[in-house]
């Protein structure tokens, strides 16, 4: 395989692009950036938006998290056994899938951390009887999940204080009847302490 160069590893070269006039340095970022579609989206939200914008951007993900999980939930329960715990493995992950966007746009870790919450709980709620379901599929859907409560667990301990009362009083109960029992033994087994949780 090819190995990536750098231009902090090629001295000349870095000093040849520093000594371009400001026009061609002007010229050569544009087009750079022409060509990455997340830093466009980047110094979009960086540049041009305010925090009424991250919020609409929050709302309307949320939003649009919950229609998709709705719309899906009889379409998904009505197929076969076999092919609905594949399904709503593929619903969920595209549905992170739009988080992750959203977190590397945003960079907001407050409110990727709601949205990764809210998925969560929702999903569980929605498609209980799916998730618990003794499938290879449904069983690689409750792994999945421990591990999105992982990555929830990290984002939790970012937070400030104050943040983390509120979370713990807007969603331990939702994650206790929805999330830990329905995962209790994927949760055993990832070695996952909830209790830190509960306890914040």
């Amino acid at each position: 395989m090819k190995e990536k160069l750098n231009v902090n590893q090629i001295p000349e070269l870095k000093q040849a692009i520093l000594d371009l006039t400001t026009k061609e340095k002007d010229q050569m970022l544009v087009r750079l950036i022409n060509k990455d579609q997340i830093l466009i989206e980047q110094l979009h939200f960086k540049l041009l938006e305010d925090e009424f914008d991250l919020i609409k951007r929050f709302e309307d993900l949320k939003n649009e998290i919950n229609e998709q999980l709705d719309a899906n939930r009889h379409l998904i329960s009505a197929a076969s056994v076999y092919l609905r715990g594949k399904l709503y493995l593929s619903l969920i992950r595209n549905l992170s899938g739009k988080i992750n966007h959203f977190a590397k746009v945003t960079k907001s870790t407050s409110y990727e951390l709601e949205l990764r919450t809210f998925l969560l709980v929702k999903s569980s709620e929605f498609f209980k009887t799916i998730q618990n379901e003794d499938t290879i599929f449904a069983f690689k859907a409750r792994v999945y999940q421990v591990t999105k409560l992982k990555t929830i667990l990290k984002l939790l301990e970012k937070q400030h204080e104050d943040l983390k009362y509120d979370f713990v009083l807007n969603y331990v109960d939702d994650l206790e009847m929805y999330v830990f029992n329905s995962l209790r033994t994927e949760i055993n087994l990832a070695n996952l302490n909830i209790e830190a949780l509960r306890n914040h």
